[in-house]
């Protein structure tokens, strides 16, 4: 009977440990969805200038209720506008090992911040030095499954998808370009009255 009984504890503590395990995601664009810096007007650059960060939740999650990989961001290397950061890990009660989820990629300019939500707040702020010079996108939302590496068989970290497109990271635009724009749509406005 107590043969029975570990083997049952064994068994169920398996299947909970699969069903709950953390997801596996490759970090990595290589070839097929560079990054480019529309100021520079080039790819972004490799080394410490400029952080990534991949974001995911479950299979039908927005934009919005995305969350990070617990490692930290990851610079743009070994090419430019390119990543290959290696293995992230899902949070198993967000997303586990095996299942679908919806992904993206954040970017920006390291001077912003140490994350993507800090950079976000540097990046609007009118009295910052960077104000119009440094850089922060994101890419399209992809979908993937991720990998179960303690799966039976265990399966290798997902990749993100090689028809995701190029992505863009753009500045803030200047005060005067937003009421230039403006008054141009005005007076399309105002001669479409005529």
């Amino acid at each position: 009977m107590k043969i029975k009984t570990l083997l049952l504890g064994a068994a169920i503590t398996t299947m909970a440990a699969v069903g709950y395990s953390q997801g596996t995601v490759s970090f990595g664009t290589f070839q097929f969805a560079p990054a480019t810096n529309t100021v520079l007007g080039a790819r972004v650059p490799t080394g410490a200038g400029y952080l990534a960060q991949l974001y995911y939740g479950g299979a039908t999650a927005t934009e919005a209720q995305l969350i990070s990989v617990t490692n930290a961001p990851a610079n743009f290397a070994p090419v430019a506008g390119f990543i290959s950061a290696g293995t992230r890990y899902t949070q198993a009660g967000v997303l586990g090992g095996g299942a679908p989820g919806t992904f993206q990629i954040r970017a920006w300019t390291a001077a912003l911040g140490s994350s993507y939500e800090a950079a976000l707040v540097e990046y609007h702020n009118p009295s910052s030095p960077l104000y119009g010079t440094a850089v922060l996108g994101n890419s399209q939302l992809f979908n993937v499954t991720t990998g179960n590496p303690n799966g039976s068989p265990p399966t290798s970290p997902a990749l993100i998808p090689n028809t995701l497109p190029g992505w863009n990271l753009v500045p803030v635009p200047e005060p005067s370009v937003i009421a230039l724009g403006a008054l141009g749509l005005a007076a399309v406005l105002w001669r479409r009255r005529k």
